[in-house]
């Protein structure tokens, strides 16, 4: 990448933000290279899932001091250049407190699956905070089908006598039996399920196990190549995530603290070109809200891939009919009832990844209930009634439980926030929600202490805004406005976003909305 994208990439990922002390300016500086070296090899499109235009960097353009720190970043970059101090990682950036494809502004479709080093949070200055998760980048050897683009899988495998240095890869041998070494594989999601993007790849982190090919392959066009014939046994041992952040004097994420995980740790299958056979998974179970259950594979080959989710899901029988909340910890989230389980599943994470630079995989997926009605949620300040759920999905791995409905039935349910109170704004202000039927509903609850609802909702801002002549206020109303709120025992964080707030107030007949003239008092 030319040197003034990635310095104007650099400025927009860390020109605004704002240090309180002297300590916090040397974070800042740590960060800054750590970024800079990172984004020399990355895609930018992919490094977050959300920006807008107030975020973007204006240093160039502002005062003296934001000048002076525009400088700053081009001699660290030009440091860092000189040194060619280029490590194999790459960076995310999100300004939620959890990864989730699921939440706009947190995990891109390139980051989903691997495991992060996380620094921050980092607050701008606008008060808005921003986490930036560091992957390592894995050399691994991709395999290709004759006739496909795009490689069927990518693994790790050491050899006494490689024969062949891959383009962007690992030397290989030609062989038939292969070893897979530690610690990632990933694996296009369309082996499994055709209606996938071919870009797209499943990450799992293996501990070992074996591929085995029934026919010789060969160099094609200086790939790892195998004819559309050869009947391909990958056998991978995996390993469980035992690492993620845990914080047990937290009085948030305790539900997650508490949930108990076995996932598969094994997972065999087959290919020959387009055709897929699982052969076999281990058994897996888990204890969520105090519930023990147990999940087996009875031989289903069908298999779904969700992009909402960013999981290829393949069938589970588990060994109880209903999901029971038997005990919440939660002190801001309650979840309560009772209902019928319709489907499960194990859930394999799926990445669009850099084939020259895949990242370093996270775990063995997770466990996954469809649920029929029968749950309700209620967080703290929510009034007037509970929300239900209509066909919630449970997703449970280590350190987080997800909770998924994308038509929740909150019509009725309002929340207020109160904003500040001075002398000149004496009634002080308010943001008042007004939730909804048919509602997308996130809940995420996170062992490391962060808990996360995700919505939408009708909102009415009263917050600081200009009088007309005859003494009302300019009203600012708003339609299936998202809605994020966050805690943790630090802070917490009320996120509203609306794009298209003129569009949510024109009048029904008209095409586009119209300018309307506005009469100020000045007193």
């Amino acid at each position: 990448m030319k040197k003034e994208k990635v310095l104007d990439l650099l400025a927009s990922l860390t020109g605004r933000l704002h240090a309180f002390n002297e300590d916090e300016e040397k974070r800042i500086s740590e960060l800054q290279e750590a970024v800079a070296s990172a984004i020399e090899q990355q895609d930018p499109t992919g490094i977050r899932s959300r920006e807008f235009q107030f975020e973007k960097s204006e240093l160039k353009r502002s005062d003296e001091d934001a000048s002076a720190r525009f400088n700053k970043l081009s001699e660290l970059l030009q440091a860092t250049r000189i040194r060619k101090d280029f490590p194999e990682s790459h960076v995310f950036v999100r300004n939620v407190p959890i990864r989730t494809t699921q939440i706009p502004g947190s995990v891109t479709a390139s980051g989903a699956g691997a495991r992060v080093n996380t620094f921050g949070p980092f607050m701008d200055i606008q008060g808005i905070p921003h986490w930036f998760d560091f992957v390592r980048v894995r050399k691994l050897i991709a395999l290709y089908i004759q006739g496909h683009s795009l490689p069927a899988i990518l693994f790790d495998s050491t050899f006494t006598q490689s024969r062949f240095q891959l383009i962007n890869g690992k030397p290989v041998e030609l062989r038939r039996n292969f070893n897979i070494d530690p610690d990632s594989v990933w694996i296009q999601t369309r082996l499994f399920e055709n209606n996938a993007p071919a870009d797209q790849y499943c990450g799992l982190r293996v501990k070992g196990g074996t591929i085995t090919l029934d026919s010789d392959p060969f160099m094609e066009s200086n790939r790892f190549t195998i004819s559309s014939t050869c009947n391909v046994i990958c056998d991978p041992k995996l390993e469980q995530n035992i690492v993620f952040e845990s914080d047990p004097t937290s009085p948030f994420g305790k539900d997650a603290r508490l949930a108990k995980y076995e996932l598969p740790d094994s997972f065999k299958f087959s290919f020959k070109n387009n055709t897929k056979e699982i052969i076999s998974v281990g058994d897996a179970r888990w204890k969520v809200y105090g519930q023990d259950s147990n999940f087996r594979y009875t031989g289903n080959q069908t298999c779904t891939y969700n992009s909402f989710v960013s999981r290829l899901a393949i069938q589970m029988e588990c060994n109880n009919p209903t999901f029971n909340i038997l005990n919440c910890e939660s002190p801001f989230f309650q979840f309560s009832g009772s209902a019928k389980i319709v489907q499960s599943w194990w859930a394999l994470p799926v990445a669009k990844i850099d084939i020259a630079n895949p990242l370093e995989a996270d775990g063995n997926g997770a466990l996954i209930v469809e649920c029929d009605e029968g749950l309700d949620v209620q967080w703290t300040n929510l009034k007037n009634k509970t929300v239900v759920l209509t066909n919630p999905f449970v997703l449970g791995e280590p350190g987080r439980i997800g909770i998924t409905d994308l038509k929740s039935k909150g019509n009725g349910a309002v929340q207020e926030f109160a904003g500040w109170q001075d002398e000149q704004n004496i009634h002080g202000t308010s943001l008042e929600c007004r939730f909804k039927n048919d509602a997308v509903l996130i809940f995420n609850n996170i062992a490391k202490g962060d808990e996360v609802v995700f919505t939408v909702a009708d909102m009415d801002v009263r917050t600081d805004r200009p009088l007309k002549v005859n003494g009302e206020a300019v009203a600012v109303k708003t339609k299936n406005t998202a809605l994020t709120l966050a805690v943790s025992k630090q802070k917490n964080l009320v996120i509203a976003v609306d794009e298209n707030i003129l569009w949510d107030n024109k009048l029904p007949a008209d095409k586009i909305p119209k300018n309307k003239t506005i009469f100020i008092s000045s007193a």
